[in-house]
This record gives C-alpha cells, sequence and structure tokens, in this order.
C-alpha cells in the first residue's frame, strides 16, 4: 500500500485556487466606502480599480455623481472611497427663479461656482457659511439705490409799500424781484426692480428777493372845470366880405392831458396831435365842439386826416368819442 504524501502550499496559492482577483491582492483590504454620506466598511481580497471595485460590489454611480479618489485610481488597504450626490438647490436671484445642481458645502461656495457677486445692500435668507442641503431653496433680493439732483427756481413775492409820492392809481417798481434756487436731492431705493422707497430733501442754496412796488396814496388835485369855446364866428371887414378858412374834413379823437408832448410843451386842452406831413406843427386850427388850437403833438396812430384833442380828463375824453368834423385853418404855422 501506498501512502499519498499531502502537499503544503502557501495561503496565496490556495486563494489563486479559487478566485484569481483575490490571489493577485496579496491580501486582505479595509476600505471604508461612504456613499452620500451612508458609511459602508468592507473587508476584501481585491486588486484592481475604483471603479471596479464598486462594480463588483454592485455599488451604483450616476453619471451625475462624484466619486473621490477617481474610479480610474488603484484601490489600497485602509482606502476610503467618497461618493458625492449633487444637490438639487432653488437659487432665486433677484425675482428669477433657477434650478441648480451642485457640490459645493456652503452657499458661500455655491455663490463663487455660480459666479454671484452680493452687493452690501442685497439680501439674502441664509448665511453663505450656511451648509448646502438637498431641495433648499435660497433668496437673494437685489437692493439698488440710486440719486439723482434738480435744481427748481423759487419764485419771489411781490411786497407793496404806500407812498404819498404818488397819485392814487399810480405804481412804481422800487426794488426789481429776483427768483431764489432750490437744490432737489431725489433718492429711490428698488428691490429686485420695484420701487420701495422714495425720498425727496429740498435745500434752499439761494435765497429770493422780494419786488417791492410803492403804490401811490397822494390824491389827485380836482380837475378845474372845462367847456368848449364859443364857435368861431367870422365877420366882414368894414367895405369887404368874411375871410375866407381854408377847411378839410378829419376824423377827430381825444386824450387825456398830462406829461409833454412830442414839440417839448405841455399836453394841456388847446393842444391837438397831427400827422406832420399833413399839417405843420404850429398849425392854428378851429375844431367845432372844441375851439382854437394849436398843432403841437403827433401819435402813432395820427395819419393823413386825423386829429387827437387834448382834454383835461378820462370822462371828458369818453365823452367826445370819435367825430368826424369840418376844421378850419385860421393860422399858419410860424416861420
Amino acid at each position: 500500500m501506498r501512502i499519498r504524501r499531502l502537499q503544503i502550499v502557501p495561503l496565496t496559492t490556495a486563494l489563486a485556487l479559487l478566485s484569481p482577483t483575490a490571489a493577485a491582492a496579496g491580501q486582505v483590504k479595509h476600505i471604508l466606502v461612504v456613499d452620500g454620506g451612508k458609511k459602508l466598511a468592507y473587508k476584501r481580497y481585491f486588486h484592481g480599480t475604483v471603479g471596479a471595485f464598486l462594480r463588483e460590489n454592485h455599488i451604483r454611480v450616476r453619471s451625475e455623481d462624484r466619486v473621490l479618489p477617481h474610479p480610474t485610481a488603484s484601490v489600497h488597504d485602509g482606502m476610503s472611497i467618497v461618493i458625492e450626490h449633487p444637490k438639487h438647490v432653488r437659487v432665486i436671484d433677484g425675482g428669477r427663479p433657477a434650478e441648480v445642481r451642485t457640490f459645493a458645502r456652503t452657499v458661500g461656495d455655491l455663490f463663487r461656482q455660480l459666479h454671484l457677486r452680493l452687493h452690501p445692500l442685497d439680501q439674502v435668507n441664509t448665511s453663505p457659511a450656511a451648509r448646502v442641503t438637498d431641495g433648499m431653496t435660497i433668496q437673494i433680493h437685489r437692493i439698488q439705490r440710486t440719486e439723482y439732483r434738480r435744481t427748481e427756481a423759487v419764485p419771489y413775492r411781490v411786497r407793496e409799500r404806500p407812498t404819498d409820492q404818488l397819485y392814487v392809481g399810480e405804481r412804481a417798481v422800487v426794488q426789481a424781484g429776483q427768483a431764489g434756487e432750490m437744490s432737489i436731492r431725489v433718492i429711490t431705493v428698488t428691490r429686485d426692480g420695484t420701487v420701495i422707497g422714495r425720498t425727496v430733501i429740498r435745500r434752499v442754496v439761494r435765497q429770493p428777493v422780494d419786488e417791492i412796488v410803492a403804490v401811490g396814496t397822494r390824491q389827485r388835485p380836482a380837475p378845474k372845470p372845462w367847456h368848449a369855446p364859443p364857435a368861431l364866428h367870422l365877420t366882414a371887414r368894414q367895405g369887404g366880405s368874411a375871410p375866407t378858412l381854408r377847411a378839410f374834413t378829419a376824423v377827430v379823437t381825444a386824450y387825456v392831458a398830462g406829461g409833454r408832448t412830442s414839440t417839448g410843451v405841455v399836453a394841456q386842452p388847446g393842444v391837438v396831435a397831427v400827422d406832420p406831413s399833413v399839417i405843420p406843427y404850429g398849425t392854428k386850427l378851429y375844431v367845432p365842439g372844441y375851439g382854437l388850437a394849436v398843432a403841437a403833438d403827433t401819435g402813432g396812430s395820427i395819419v393823413g386826416n386825423r386829429l387827437d384833442v387834448c382834454m383835461p380828463s378820462t370822462s371828458d375824453a369818453l365823452a367826445w368819442g370819435v367825430r368826424t368834423l369840418t376844421v378850419y385853418i385860421v393860422g399858419a404855422a410860424s416861420a
């Protein structure tokens, strides 16, 4: 009887008979897999890449997931394999919503990833140091403050000052008024494009200057009553006939005495305004209903056969009105 001897082989050789992968590993490897925060510990005879290890252990990795170390890295004892799933975050920036998938750990990291810059007045519903969680909503309110300036005129007041240096009804400007200037500063605050506040600041930068008007209080002297002179009666010289006068038809109006005429004489009853190209200054006239007068004034509306007789008062001038008369020349202008 022959006795068969048993051959003693190393453990690695024995494992090779069972699993080529285990034989290649050479030793047991302790591997920790952190899948979305959940920790899974593995003790395996394995030799290969991170990707191969995950597939062999039926650990699902989606295309949007991130694996650290990279799936092409070699597995070693004590390795930690981290599988990160992106978080779904809703970001509302200035009223505009956006759905974001991110691996950012904090809100500040997410803002940097999205290149979102916050301004000093902006409002956020969470802190930049807050951790990003799946399904969270981040609201950013964009606050803008704009300012512009303009100027407005400040109207001046008119002050009346009584004076006995003027007659009742007369007025004279003693000091001309001057408008002031007001600076207007408008500050507008908007939130996500909608106005939420407006402040208007007014400041007078130049005070207006009042206009001072002197108002007469002195009573006018009572005018002397005026009566039209009697009609002109021409008598014949002894042994002869009545003189022949040059006559013409004219439209005769009236104006009120006061001041000086265009020839420098006082405007008073007995003065008549004429068209000097028709009736020379100094010509003596007889106007029916008015009497003897001298041509010593003119006016812009006195053209051609038109006269303007001087009356002592407004009531007399109004009573005269407009008349068409036959006017007589009783004396030529002196040379």
